[in-house]
């Protein structure tokens, strides 16, 4: 049995002496966690939102740090798994690419390991939300028309509206999309074509593109953006143009093969006066109008989408200009450029007046030799019986001359106003008489205007909606669409002042 040494000897002292040493080392080489600083990692990630597949950056900064190790961590259920690793730079940057998969939110946070500096440290959470895409409802007995208001906020109201019809298309459906002018970096834009691209990419859709050059401006840019995922096609001057004059792709369709708001096959296109830019979506007056289950509205729409297409190249298929809709509709669309006659001429010159005939006209802009042959039908009109007013946009690129509003307010029109920004082209009878049937009702809307190139030289498309002929339901449903642009074209002209 080994000896003690006995207090007071010169062993017990030695060991004494020992032990007091090696707890000084201990200190000095391996102080305890708790008495270093605790640091902090900040943390930001670059994407408000994913779509599966999406490359989003993760970085930030661990306070304190010369080089350590970062770890990027995702919540799985409850616990947390680490993603990757890196070294931070030496004043503790980190940056992290991470592609991110699913349809479920990710929480995301970066972990920093302890160095002889500063402890372990975690950073808040973020959480990216995948994508958002919640359809609208369906238009009620098959077509709903939309005002555009402007106003503060109002860009991101429209752009909200379009996406909720975008977000009805169907798995595996195309997307045809034709636009005059396209603002790409505008906020109200990039959700339209997030949207389209969540599209592309989590439902499996087609989507394609028919662009005008001279109203989207650096096209070549933007093209290589939407080739991502979009069929892109680029007309300058117009696509159908053959009359040797500028004109232009001024259309603003959306046609979707196919939406969620019915079971089987239920088309819808989307006819609008509004481009996609935060001026057009937030400041202007517009109007949207969705269809669905009308087959061969879209087939028209579709049609005519392809032959622009190929008129981009060189004309191989014939322009239907007139179509009529799908049977006891009411409906009947229209594609320009055409060489006949006045369109709007001919359809005022269809209709008869009685006493509390209606008629309500909002028109952006007119050329001076067209707006002679409308007034002279709309004095006819007047005439005849009918109550006209008419509301006209002031300011904007394009002003309606003095001579244009002479001309059409010497239609004997019983009001004319004009409004800031009125971009809407619609109008609107009731209480007409139709193929000789007093009682009836008729809308007009689309994207032209009442000018010579919308008539001769632009791309455009219009519809005309009428109870004469209609089935009873599409007759209740004219009418109420036809209330519906009333009420829109009240709003307007109370907004507006004499011209």
């Amino acid at each position: 049995m080994p000896s003690l040494a006995l207090p007071g000897t010169r062993t017990a002292r030695l060991v004494a002496a020992l032990l007091v040493t090696v707890t000084a080392l201990a200190l000095v080489a391996a102080p305890a966690e708790a008495t270093l600083p605790a640091g902090s990692v900040s943390v930001s990630v670059s994407k408000k939102d994913f779509i599966s597949g999406d490359a989003v950056l993760v970085s930030g900064k661990v306070a304190g740090a010369r080089v350590t190790t970062a770890r990027l961590e995702r919540k799985v259920g409850s616990s947390w798994r680490r993603i990757a690793s890196v070294r931070t730079s030496s004043t503790g940057v980190y940056k992290f690419r991470t592609v991110l998969t699913g349809t479920a939110d990710v929480p995301l946070r970066v972990r920093a390991d302890a160095s002889s500096t500063r402890r372990a440290a975690t950073s808040a959470v973020r959480t990216v939300p995948h994508f958002r895409c919640t359809q609208s409802v369906s238009p009620t007995r098959g077509v709903a028309m939309k005002l555009l208001q402007p106003g503060p906020g109002a860009a991101a109201r429209s752009a909200a509206h379009l996406k909720g019809v975008l977000c009805a298309t169907s798995s595996r459906a195309t997307v045809r999309v034709s636009l005059y002018l396209l603002a790409p970096d505008d906020a109200s834009a990039a959700t339209l074509l997030r949207t389209l691209e969540y599209l592309h990419r989590e439902r499996k859709v087609t989507v394609a593109f028919l662009l005008e050059r001279t109203g989207t401006g650096a096209m070549d840019a933007t093209a290589r953006r939407l080739r991502s995922f979009a069929q892109v096609t680029v007309c300058d001057r117009g696509c159908a143009n053959g009359s040797g004059t500028d004109g232009a792709m001024h259309n603003k369709v959306v046609a979707i093969s196919d939406t969620r708001w019915r079971s089987g096959v239920d088309r819808a296109v989307v006819l609008s006066s509004a481009n996609w830019s935060d001026r057009q979506l937030g400041q202007y007056w517009q109007t949207v109008v969705t269809f669905h289950q009308d087959d061969r509205l879209y087939a028209a729409h579709l049609h005519n989408f392809d032959y622009q297409r190929a008129c981009a190249t060189g004309c191989r298929t014939a322009l239907k200009p007139v179509v009529d809709t799908d049977a006891g509709r009411g409906t009947q669309v229209s594609f320009f450029p055409q060489d006949g006659d006045d369109n709007v001429v001919d359809l005022l010159d269809s209709v008869g007046c009685v006493a509390g005939s209606k008629i309500e006209v909002a028109m952006y802009i007119a050329s001076p030799s067209r707006s002679r042959a409308i007034s002279r039908a709309l004095a006819r009109l007047v005439h005849d019986g009918c109550s006209v007013r008419l509301v006209m946009s002031r300011s904007g690129i394009y002003a309606n001359d003095a001579e244009v509003r002479r001309t059409l307010a010497a239609s004997g029109a019983r009001a004319m106003r004009c409004t800031d920004l009125m971009h809407g082209k619609f109008l609107v009878m009731r209480d007409v008489v139709l193929d000789g049937r007093p009682g009836q009702t008729l809308v007009s809307d689309g994207s032209q205007n009442w000018t010579f190139s919308g008539l001769r030289t632009n791309d455009d498309a219009t519809f005309v909606l009428s109870t004469a002929g209609a089935s009873s339901v599409s007759r209740a449903r004219i009418v109420q669409v036809a209330q519906d642009y009333v009420d829109a074209w009240r709003a307007v002209y109370v907004h507006g002042s004499d011209c």
